[in-house]
């Protein structure tokens, strides 16, 4: 047969596409989403295409056959000049499809049809688009992009890990969920996936149901373009051209009304805005602005991914704009308006939106916005948003007019608006997903060698407080708890990990840092909260395991350093402390004491903590390689960027 012939009508049934063997062009009926295409093996003419295979061509059934790998799906829109159409597929391994008349071919190939790519095994990058024969095909077999895996490794990996060997249209890039061809949409030019709810207003330019492409690939002209095409085919009227046959006298046509000015333009509302702080160190500054979102960076901060990531192009994008994570509808972000500080807002659907908006001038661009606590509407786009969990703003603690007032019933809303979405979030996570990683919980430390002798300094001494060992107490200053031995003092306030701890607390799962740790009372600074347990490993043993969780590449740290020569890991065995998350201003602090012979690591309140707050603590990581930071999801103002 000649090259497959992917066919726009996708209503048609198979019946309908058969086509007898002595007609001049063979098509294959149209493919469901997401499963390979019917064979299209060749066909000699004047024989019927339904004969009977050869018993030799038989494959024999054994018990235990591996299933056969799935044809690679082709992409819907041309790959030259993305537009939709009857398309002829590459039958070499690849998922480009092209129009005959894009490729200039007067009439189809006699054989199945293989693109110059397949031919000279050189393949664009999916993420550089330069061409090399070093590009690898993702490990998908339904998938047909090629890639660098250098490249792989640079983008962005919030949600998507490259060890895994698919690229990253394979996860949506909203909800970082696996997503398959039927219910996903995905960037023609760039390795960027959404489920069907997962898909942000702005950012992208829809090409048909399954493909779109980002409005960072394009130039204003190309954008104009794209726009125009959508319009026409918005207005497009198929039944307008249909002959009347009837004998029924024609009436006349009715004057067509004057056509309204079309509110959606090219032209943004409002002028593009950048941060005057760096996203990572939150330090002003000399700053390198994203085209796509108010963030900036200082240029010492940038490390070398995003430098390679942004190489190949004439703009300079974060990392949120390259691996598409975008604010969608219903979620809570901070908006900026004229002189007005940033303001919490929430991002409403078109059905939400009043008639009246949406016949408002506005960008493709720009979505509308709901303003909390004055519930006014504006239209926005992501040049002037930031994500809820970006900026961490407090309550004006004098509000002197009516403004500051409707601020901070708007900060109150948005906390707890955003803390229902994150429990809604949760919910609609798989169940395999709603409960915390397995792990053998401890009453005390585990020992997997011999236990640390203490130094002669950190040996307690004999009690002589009157009153409650306090602070000028000469065991509480060198950080060693008293014991009865000791201490003879009954109002003895100085043995607190020995008692053990009350105090209430729950897990909570976080979008952005996985699961925390939250306080069900209030906690008075100084107050001892828990202890952190775990299992006590040599330097060596500590070490080892560093190097398992590396090559594993975990997002998640566990490891303590308890003296010069022995580390406390908290990965397999652990009590509660285990889940509480780094921050680089904790409500918690980490100190090491001597109790009863043994080195034991508490953690104590630094200030006053409110109810239903997670409970936070400085990592003080150390970081030996510098290509490999852990971005700092803390989101607090003193946030250094980096964990380490």
């Amino acid at each position: 047969g000649r090259g497959r012939i992917i066919l726009t009508d996708r209503s048609m049934d198979s019946s309908e596409a058969d086509i007898s063997s002595s007609s001049e062009e063979e098509v294959v009926a149209p493919r469901k989403r997401g499963r390979p295409p019917k064979s299209s093996s060749p066909r000699s003419k004047g024989k019927s295409s339904k004969s009977k295979p050869s018993k030799s061509s038989k494959s024999p059934k054994t018990k235990g056959s591996q299933k056969k790998k799935e044809q690679v799906v082709n992409e819907d829109t041309c790959s030259i000049c993305e537009k939709v159409g009857d398309l002829l597929c590459c039958d070499g391994g690849c998922s480009r499809s092209m129009h005959p008349a894009c490729l200039k071919l007067e009439d189809l190939p006699e054989d199945d049809y293989i693109c110059s790519y397949c031919t000279d095994d050189k393949h664009p990058c999916g993420i550089c688009a330069s061409f090399g024969s070093e590009t690898v095909k993702c490990s998908a077999d339904s998938c047909g992009r090629f890639y660098h895996p250098k490249c792989l490794e640079c983008w962005p990996k919030d949600n998507y890990d490259h060890q895994e060997g698919q690229c990253p249209l394979h996860v949506c890039a909203t909800c970082g969920h696996d997503c398959d061809w039927k219910s996903s949409t995905r960037c023609s030019r760039c390795p960027v996936a959404y489920h069907e709810n997962c898909i942000p207003p702005t950012g992208l330019i829809q090409l048909e149901p399954h493909t779109f492409v980002c409005t960072r690939h394009l130039t204003p002209n190309e954008l104009a373009e794209k726009l125009k095409d959508q319009s026409a085919t918005a207005n497009d009227d198929p039944a307008s051209g249909d002959e009347d046959d009837s004998d029924e006298p024609k009436k006349k046509p009715k004057k067509r009304k004057k056509a309204k000015k079309n509110p959606i333009t090219t032209k943004m509302s409002y002028s593009k805005l950048n941060a005057d702080w760096c996203a990572v160190c939150n330090e002003d500054g000399k700053l390198v602005c994203c085209d796509g979102c108010p963030v900036a960076i200082h240029e010492k901060c940038i490390d070398t991914y995003l430098q390679k990531l942004n190489k190949a192009s004439n703009s300079w994008y974060c990392y949120n704009c390259i691996g598409g994570c975008r604010p969608i509808v219903g979620d809570i972000v901070w908006g900026k308006m004229g002189h007005h500080p940033w303001w919490p807002a929430i991002i409403l659907s078109e059905e939400e939106c009043p008639e009246s908006m949406l016949k408002r001038q506005h960008s493709v661009e720009e979505f509308c916005v709901q303003f909390l606590g004055t519930y006014e509407l504006s239209w926005f786009s992501n040049w002037r948003v930031l994500p809820f969990k970006g900026l961490a703003l407090t309550p004006i603690a004098n509000p002197a007019n009516k403004t500051e007032e409707a601020f901070n019933v708007a900060i109150k809303e948005a906390g707890r608006e955003f803390e229902a979405r994150e429990v809604q979030k949760f919910k609609s996570l798989p169940k395999s997903s709603q409960k915390p990683p397995p792990y053998r919980k401890l009453k005390k430390n585990s020992y997997e060698c011999a236990k640390p002798k203490i130094s002669e300094i950190d040996e307690p001494e004999i009690c002589a407080c009157r009153s409650d060992c306090s602070e000028q107490c000469f065991n509480v200053i060198s950080y060693v708890e008293c014991t009865e031995e000791l201490c003879k003092n009954k109002k003895c306030s100085n043995r607190r990990m020995q008692k053990g701890s009350n105090i209430k607390t729950e897990l909570v799962y976080t979008s952005d840092k996985g699961w925390g740790l939250r306080t069900l009372e209030k906690i008075r600074k100084g107050q001892f909260v828990m202890e952190y347990m775990g299992e006590i490993l040599t330097k060596s043993q500590g070490e080892k395991r560093l190097r398992e969780a590396k090559d594993k590449d975990s997002r998640h740290h566990y490891m303590v350093v308890l003296t010069s020569s022995h580390y406390l890991d908290a990965r397999l065995k652990a009590n509660e402390a285990r889940f509480i998350n780094h921050s680089c201003d904790p409500n918690l602090q980490m100190q090491k004491w001597t109790v009863k012979g043994e080195y034991k690591l508490g953690l104590y309140a630094t200030r006053d903590i409110p109810k239903s707050s997670e409970l936070t603590f400085d990592y003080q990581f150390k970081n030996t390689d510098e290509k490999n930071k852990k971005m700092c999801q803390c989101g607090s103002l003193k946030c250094r960027g980096f964990i380490g």
